[in-house]
């Protein structure tokens, strides 16, 4: 698959990519971001991928690497502004 798909895909896509991330656990590659301790643009694909899951409440599971990696993204500024409810037009 290539990595722009993920930016095309469908929901079941989605969650197959999140499954795929989540097997990166065991690589020794595997840092604070999706793939290394800097982020990447793996982790630009993923960030808005679990704002919507999460706003539409259908995120696939357990996912415990994905979501370490989403939480480090959140706590760089580049990453926590781009939170649909950060901005100025958001409903409340």
């Amino acid at each position: 698959m290539r990595l722009d798909h993920c930016f095309r895909s469908s929901a079941p896509d989605r969650v197959r990519i999140a499954i795929a991330l989540e097997r990166l656990a065991g690589d020794s590659r595997t840092g604070r971001f999706c793939h290394g301790d800097t982020p990447m643009l793996a982790d630009c694909g993923l960030v808005p991928q679990i704002h919507s899951a999460q706003r539409f409440e259908c995120w696939p599971g357990d996912v415990p690497t994905v979501m370490r990696g989403f939480d480090h993204c959140m706590r760089l500024p580049a990453f926590a502004s781009t939170r649909p409810s950060a901005h100025p037009d958001a409903p409340p």
